[in-house]
C-alpha cells in the first residue's frame, strides 16, 4: 500500500489553505477560475486543488456541454464523474473506501445524485468541501462523529 500524499502536517495546511482559498468562488460549468469573478465546477475544483498541491498533474478536461453535465444524473446510470476518476492520470492516487474504512485527509468523496455518481467533495477532517448547485461557492459540510 502506498503513503497517501497528504500524510503530512504540512501537506494537510496545504490543502485546507488551497481549498480555503476557492471560497466565495461560484459554481460554473466547466471552469476553474477562482475568486467572486469565477466561478468552478466540482470535478474542476478537485483537478485545481489537487495539481496546485502537488498531488497530481494538472489534468486537461474535455468541456462536456451544460445540458448534459446538469441532467445526465436524471437518465443515465454510468457515470460522468466515475469516468473521472478512472483517468490514466489518477491511477493510484485515487482510492476507493470500502464501508468500514476511515477516510484520510484529501480523499475524493463520491456522491449519488439521482441514478448515479454525480458530485464530488474532498475530505478535509471532519468536512467535505465542495461546490455546490444552485448556490454556487465552496462550502463544507460537518458531519457528526
Amino acid at each position: 500500500m502506498s503513503i497517501p500524499f497528504y500524510h503530512t502536517a504540512a501537506r494537510q495546511a496545504a490543502l485546507l489553505a488551497e481549498v480555503r482559498s476557492w471560497e466565495g468562488t461560484p459554481f460554473s460549468e466547466n471552469c476553474a477560475v477562482k475568486g467572486v469573478q469565477g466561478g468552478v465546477s466540482c470535478e474542476r475544483f478537485q483537478v485545481a486543488i489537487h495539481s496546485a498541491t502537488g498531488a497530481c498533474p494538472p489534468l486537461d478536461l474535455p468541456v462536456i456541454p451544460v445540458e448534459q453535465v446538469r441532467h445526465w444524473h436524471e437518465h443515465h446510470a454510468g457515470s460522468l464523474i466515475m469516468e473521472f476518476l478512472r483517468r490514466p492520470e489518477l491511477e493510484h492516487r485515487v482510492r476507493r473506501l470500502e464501508p468500514d474504512t476511515a477516510p484520510l485527509m484529501g480523499d475524493i468523496c463520491v456522491m449519488r445524485v439521482g441514478q448515479t455518481e454525480h458530485h464530488l467533495g474532498v475530505w478535509c477532517g471532519p468536512r467535505i468541501y465542495h461546490v455546490a448547485i444552485p448556490a454556487g461557492g465552496c462550502f463544507y459540510r460537518l458531519l457528526e462523529s
